[in-house]
C-alpha cells in the first residue's frame, strides 16, 4: 500500500498533472483524466515509483483512461443543400414558395447577412 513517499509525491506532483490534462482536456475531462491517473498510481505505486518518469507515465495513463466525448454534429453539411419552404411566406408570382440556398451563396436569407458580417474586413 502507499505510504508516505506517496503522498509527498502526490503533493508535489499533482498540481503540475492536473494542470497539463485540464489545459490538454478542458477542465471537466482534465480533472477527470487526473483523477484516473491518480487512481492508477495509488493502487500500482510499488511499479510507479520504480519508473524513470513517473509524472510522463501518469500523463499518459491519465491520457488513455480519460473517455473520449463525442460531440454532436448539429448541422450536417456533407450532403447538397435541399430547397425548403418557409410555411407563412406568401408564395411568389410564380406560385412556389421554394427558396433555393446555394452553398457558395453567403448571404442567404437573414443567416447570410450576419455571416457577411462576420467575415466582412470592418469586422477582423
Amino acid at each position: 500500500m502507499p505510504d508516505a513517499e506517496f503522498r509527498l509525491f502526490f503533493d508535489e506532483a499533482e498540481p503540475r498533472l492536473r494542470r497539463a490534462l485540464v489545459a490538454a482536456y478542458g477542465p471537466e475531462r482534465g480533472r477527470e483524466a487526473a483523477a484516473e491517473a491518480w487512481a492508477y498510481a495509488w493502487e500500482h505505486w510499488p511499479t510507479v515509483r520504480t519508473m524513470r518518469n513517473p509524472l510522463g507515465y501518469l500523463y499518459r495513463t491519465g491520457q488513455s483512461r480519460t473517455k473520449p466525448r463525442r460531440t454532436r454534429v448539429l448541422v450536417d453539411r456533407s450532403g447538397p443543400l435541399e430547397l425548403w419552404t418557409e410555411p407563412d411566406y406568401p408564395p411568389r408570382s410564380g406560385g412556389s414558395r421554394s427558396v433555393s440556398v446555394s452553398p457558395s451563396c453567403s448571404c442567404t436569407a437573414s443567416v447570410g447577412r450576419f455571416e457577411k458580417l462576420l467575415t466582412s474586413p470592418a469586422s477582423r
